[in-house]
């Protein structure tokens, strides 16, 4: 057995046996490593050539006539991808010529990821949805063949699918349409294939307009494992953006990228794990190995799609995206509040998904549990007062606006560490529009501390002394209640302490 077999059989010895995984790792191992040729070439798209680190993972793509990619054209007077004159014939302008493709208008491509459908509800709700809100040619990457199988298959073909939809579009570039008027939007292993395509521009002294990457896939596209021309990065377009959702600070514990790669990178919930879903490490691992994964372990990468179909549709909500330079670990930073700001101070430190604005780098965000995903991103905060005598516990705050409330845990580890002088804050997201200045002039909020159990039992009853409640919004809007020593008061049968209290707009002296 050679190391790297040995190396992995130990990293999977833990799992139940019956799932078979071992037997599937081996047997894709040992086919990995009885592979011929590394390099190819065919006709229209080049050759392809396999080297550097992890090269025995990799393979080189299937020839392009086996993987019967092909495009469908949608625009408002055939908005549905049924007809022949909507389907295009990679790489043959004559077919494009044919279609009902318009050189006059803007381009927008959809690409699904690995196992994925081009008419997928996921896949056909954004394609409605850019064509209800702009007059485009829409175009529906259909590589469904070259997507299916082996993972390792499917990243070698995505390389050559991104050439053939780039040699495709630089035809329509011949028609009259411009290289910044094309914005390719592709999912997972879907966004390293919209990065393909940048390079086929760039290859030629173009560059595409813009690049949309929907939580890109990071097995085998890791940065330490690739040079940039071999996975989306910034320079694949005038602008590229990327929404991470299930990143991954192991090889083994993510579907997504967590590194940034565009221009402006958005990080909702810290890009790692969305609320409401459960994601399980052990299904990230048997993807990996066996490339099985049910949706409860993909919850948080398909998040993504909810995310942006928010953005093509919600009239009433933006992703609102915060610089947080320095960040090392988004629940001890972002969450507590470090970044929080009123984006009316500095455009360029904060950035709205979907919007090509100043903001550049990694931004982070908070979001909702269920959809609508999108919420007012709100910072509560309590100064406790001095005279408060170190305890642990949880404080948390609920805000009553209107008919609805929103949860804000300020202590982020539980039980937390709390003392006199400090000020505990935290983000989280209200229902949209639900707080401002005019609907919400004044609101309510209720201050809870529990103690946690050791404290209760060494020392009795413990006792938080407060010296000002306030809660705040992106837009540099303020409530507060100013009182010092104000005293959480015992919940009769409880072992809590709550208060509850006014919020206005008044400043505190």
């Amino acid at each position: 057995m050679t190391l790297e077999a040995g190396l992995l059989r130990h990293v999977i010895s833990w799992i139940d046996p019956g799932q078979r995984l071992w037997d599937n790792l081996m047997s894709g191992f040992v086919h990995f490593q009885r592979l011929g040729s590394k390099s190819i070439c065919y006709d229209v798209v080049g050759c392809f050539h396999v080297r550097g680190f992890l090269s025995h993972l990799r393979q080189v793509p299937d020839h392009p006539r086996t993987l019967q990619t092909g495009l469908w054209i949608c625009t408002r007077r055939n908005p549905d991808p049924i007809n022949p004159a909507t389907q295009l014939i990679t790489y043959d302008r004559n077919s494009v010529e044919g279609s009902v493709f318009d050189p006059a208008l803007p381009i927008k491509i959809l690409v699904h990821g690995y196992g994925g459908q081009f008419k997928s509800p996921n896949i056909i709700a954004a394609k409605n949805a850019i064509l209800q809100a702009s007059d485009v040619n829409v175009i529906l990457v259909n590589w469904q063949k070259a997507a299916r199988g082996q993972y390792a298959r499917a990243v070698s073909n995505a390389e050559l699918v991104g050439r053939l939809v780039g040699k495709t579009l630089l035809s329509m570039v011949t028609m009259g349409t411009k290289p910044s008027d094309i914005h390719v939007t592709g999912f997972s292993l879907g966004a390293q294939v919209a990065g393909f395509i940048g390079e086929t521009f760039k290859s030629s002294g173009l560059k595409l307009g813009r690049i949309t990457g929907l939580d890109p896939a990071s097995f085998l596209f890791e940065s330490w494992t690739l040079p940039p021309s071999r996975r989306l990065d910034h320079t694949d377009a005038d602008y590229v953006e990327v929404i991470h959702t299930d990143g991954s600070r192991i090889w083994s514990d993510g579907f997504g990228l967590l590194s940034p790669v565009g221009h402006v990178d958005y990080f909702p919930n810290g890009g790692i794990d969305q609320p409401g879903c459960r994601d399980s490490y052990v299904g990230a691992l048997a993807f990996r190995i066996s490339n099985n994964a049910n949706s409860s372990a993909v919850c948080s990468h398909g998040r993504v799609w909810g995310i942006f179909l928010e953005i093509l549709t919600s009239k009433h909500c933006q992703f609102v995206g915060f610089s947080c330079p320095g960040l090392r670990d988004f629940r001890q930073d972002f969450l507590h509040g470090n970044c929080f700001r009123s984006c009316d101070d500095d455009i360029s430190t904060c950035g709205i998904m979907g919007q090509a604005g100043k903001a550049r780098g990694a931004l982070y965000l908070v979001t909702r549990p269920t959809s609508p995903y999108c919420g007012q991103q709100l910072r509560a905060s309590v100064l406790i007062a001095p005279r408060t005598l170190l305890t642990r516990g949880v404080l948390r705050m609920k805000l009553h606006h209107g008919a609805t409330t929103t949860d804000f845990t300020l202590s982020l580890s539980s039980p937390g560490v709390i003392e006199g002088g400090r000020e505990m804050s935290v983000v989280a997201a209200a229902k949209p529009g639900s707080v401002n200045v005019e609907l919400t002039p004044n609101l309510t909020a209720t201050v809870t501390f529990t103690p946690s159990r050791g404290m209760m039992l060494l020392g009795g009853r413990q006792h938080l002394f407060l010296d000002r409640i306030s809660l705040m919004d992106h837009q540099g809007n303020s409530w507060q209640h100013c009182r010092e020593n104000l005293l959480l008061e015992d919940r009769v049968g409880t072992s809590s302490d709550s208060i509850t209290v006014e919020l206005t707009q008044l400043p505190c002296l």
